[in-house]
């Protein structure tokens, strides 16, 4: 097949997936353009979440990004505007049904929309349902097309909402829904130094948010204060770096200590005193080194690394994914909505990649080690009491192509050598082959590659950007037939033919539509992955707390 034919068929597959997305997932119990997230492939029936013998079907907008973006994409490519129709019709129903009276929308992860009912579900904490954003990135753009007003007035009222002191950015991931609007971009700065105790937890999967969320009200209106406050809320997990290495950091306070622990003699004494919190088969020492009760890797690590043993040091595998990972992956594609502030978000994103290739990313084994920001390697022989961090924590592990995705992105965005060796050993990992010794070099791709994962196809995409890349194209083509081959299942796409459940959120969709746009030559048209990690956390009957990958995305059929 030519590109253009082979184009075709891997939006066959896209174009079928969405026609059964609509079939079997567009709201089956009212005139409304709500998609549930997900299918379970033995019934063809939404899928459900379980609470206190209650069976909602959930409908969370904001984790359905990814399939927004395909949507919008399909419309790109084949000039068909009823995929656009959908996916504007359901923001237009969310600003209008699902906003709440300060503007922000009734999702994230741990509120949504049960469509069996309408009624707005999920976890209530003291009374009240909570708007939480972690690596989210919505799909802005595509708001404001289709209502500049209230894509407005939710950037602010997302901030309004997780900024709980804007003297020192003191903020959380957890926002109060119709909170009263602040001064915003008006209110006083101290510029405090990091690791301050503070109320909240400044986790750079919501900081991030806020900055994307920034850059977009930028873009948009040419908010200066937006964007100054954007850059501020970067520069506080800049200077949280440690100085010698550059690594880190993953927030840049510590939380203040509430309770003392010795006071919780049983799992019955925290459940009496905290009866909206779920601990059901949790052990009571670890539930000791909650935030309540101070910084976590304090609790657990001071008597061994002292004053080092901070959350914001900490630098685990999962740190890295989002610190290195989504992040990196979110702000480089939005760089140039950064304006003034472009070339020094570029630098620090670019710098923050180096010192993760240098220190925790080991050439040799092509693992991700959990250190100290310091550069102190950590082994599961450093857990000496039960606590917030396990020995599976601790462990190296293999980099999630979300990481190889960063630095493919990072190195079109910089042509930084350091970043190239990296990509280099990920992609031999990756069974992709060799990439050579640098761009311009021979390469010998590995085009009877098993590797069947859009995030990989996505990074290889990011590469031909450069120009060029005939044998990359080839290896594209190559991962593509293998997502199509192995992950699309009864109509729908899964990880493989025995798991249960089909997310509408499909990566597999979105890249495909990125590939087949950069084959009919409107590459430049397509939405591109946005770095989102989409969950939704909360009590499942007889699984205790949990997020939907537990629950429902990862379950395989036992037939």
């Amino acid at each position: 097949m030519n590109k253009k034919e082979f184009a075709k068929y891997i939006l066959s597959s896209v174009q079928a997936f969405v026609e059964n997305s609509i079939k079997y997932g567009k709201d089956p119990f009212g005139d409304t353009p709500l998609f549930a997230d997900g299918i379970n492939l033995h019934s063809m029936e939404p899928v459900s979440w379980l609470r206190n013998g209650e069976r909602w079907i959930i409908s969370n907008l904001a984790n359905q990004q990814n399939f927004l973006r395909t949507l919008v994409n399909l419309n790109a490519i084949t000039s068909d505007q009823t995929y656009r129709h959908f996916a504007e019709q359901t923001f237009k129903y969310h600003f209008g049904h699902i906003e709440s009276q300060c503007g922000l929308l009734k999702w994230g992860g741990h509120t949504c929309v049960d469509l069996s009912t309408g009624n707005f579900v999920g976890e209530v904490h003291q009374g009240y349902l909570e708007h939480e954003f972690k690596l989210t990135y919505p799909f802005y753009d595509l708001m404001w097309e289709v209502d500049p007003l209230a894509t407005e007035k939710f950037i602010k009222a997302l901030w309004n909402s997780h900024v709980l002191d804007w003297s020192n950015l003191d903020m959380n991931r957890h926002g109060s829904y119709d909170l009263p609007l602040g001064d915003l971009w008006d209110s006083d700065w101290s510029n405090p130094e990091p690791f301050f105790e503070g109320k909240g937890l400044t986790f750079i999967n919501i900081g991030s948010d806020l900055i994307y969320a920034a850059a977009h009200l930028y873009k948009f209106t040419k908010d200066k204060g937006a964007l100054e406050w954007g850059v501020r809320l970067w520069e506080q997990y800049e200077k949280a770096r440690d100085p010698n290495t550059g690594l880190g950091a993953y927030q840049y306070t510590q939380p203040i200590q509430e309770f003392d622990p010795d006071e919780f003699l049983s799992i019955s004494d925290f459940s009496r005193a905290f009866p909206d919190r779920d601990v059901q088969g949790r052990d009571l020492d670890a539930i000791k080194t909650a935030s309540m009760f101070g910084d976590r890797a304090k609790n657990q690590f001071s008597a061994e690394f002292g004053d080092r043993a901070l959350e914001g040091k900490m630098l685990t595998s999962g740190g890295c994914e989002s610190i290195y990972g989504n992040v990196v992956v979110s702000q480089l594609g939005i760089i140039e909505q950064f304006g003034p502030y472009m070339d020094k978000m570029l630098d620090s994103n670019i710098s923050g990649l180096k010192a993760f290739g240098k220190y925790a990313y080991d050439h040799q084994t092509n693992q991700v080690s959990t250190m100290l920001t310091d550069g102190t390697i950590l082994t599961p022989d450093d857990i000496k009491r039960p606590g917030y961090y396990s020995r599976e924590s601790l462990q190296k592990s293999t980099p999630d192509p979300i990481l190889f995705l960063s630095n493919c992105v990072g190195f079109h965005k910089s042509n930084e050598e350091p970043l190239w060796k990296v990509i280099r050993i990920m992609a031999r990992g990756y069974d992709l082959g060799d990439f050579g010794e640098s761009i311009n070099a021979e390469k010998q791709p590995n085009l009877k590659t098993q590797n069947d994962d859009p995030i990989c196809l996505i990074a290889i995409l990011e590469l031909l950007k450069l120009g060029n890349q005939n044998d990359l194209e080839s290896l594209a083509c190559a991962v593509a037939q293998n997502i199509i081959s192995n992950r699309f299942h009864n109509g729908f796409f899964v990880p493989s033919k025995n798991h249960l459940n089909a997310r509408l959120d499909s990566l597999e969709a979105l890249a495909l539509t990125s590939l087949a746009g950069y084959l009919y030559g409107v590459g430049d048209q397509v939405a591109e992955y946005a770095g989102s990690d989409g969950f939704f956390h909360v009590p499942f009957d007889g699984i205790s707390r949990t997020d939907d990958k537990v629950a429902i995305w990862n379950r395989i059929s036992e037939a």
